[in-house]
């Protein structure tokens, strides 16, 4: 049995791979970030510390990843289509770096906000770097899933958009049907 076969490219499973690529990723920077520090605080007084702290770290790897998540799945889906599309490849980049920077945006803030919730609520607590390194590994799988699953037809949405209502170019883009390899 193929891997083709297992998976079928499905919305759900493109999100699951997207998702465990964005979980490895970030293992892999919070392990080699905090690998030099025993024991790391999840939260400090202040939310902007940077990489000293488990939530300033997962800040930044998770602002990354979302941006590059969601860029790539835009992207991703221009490609299934073979590349045909009614609107201009300049203006397809340009709305594939605003969707990034939007979906950035958006989970840069709920990250600021868990840290600050985590502080208010739990204070600081200090836990090992392979923990923190694990931590900052969920949050990042988590968000390169969502991203994945909830831009679903965003291209599809932005071609509908972009494009004069004409009932032929509007009828062409209904049957195609995106291609998977």
């Amino acid at each position: 049995m193929s891997i083709s076969r297992i998976f079928n490219h499905s919305t759900f499973a493109n999100s699951t791979l997207m998702g465990l690529a964005a979980l490895i990723g970030g293992f892999s920077i919070a392990f080699f970030t905090l690998d030099n520090q025993g024991a790391v605080y999840i939260t400090q007084d202040s939310i902007a510390t940077g990489p000293d702290s488990v939530m300033g770290l997962a800040t930044l790897v998770v602002t990354l990843f979302s941006l590059l998540c969601s860029f790539i799945c835009f992207m991703g889906d221009y490609v299934n289509y073979r590349g045909w599309s009614p609107v201009p490849r300049a203006s397809m980049l340009r709305q594939g770096l605003i969707i990034a920077a939007r979906y950035g945006l958006t989970v840069f803030v709920v990250m600021i906000s868990f840290g600050v919730l985590w502080q208010r609520f739990f204070e600081a607590l200090q836990v090992s770097a392979l923990f923190g390194a694990g931590f900052i590994a969920i949050l990042s799988g988590m968000a390169g899933f969502y991203i994945a699953l909830s831009l679903k037809g965003e291209y599809r949405n932005y071609v509908y958009r972009s494009i004069t209502p004409r009932p032929a170019q509007l009828h062409a883009l209904a049957s195609c049907k995106p291609i998977y390899r």
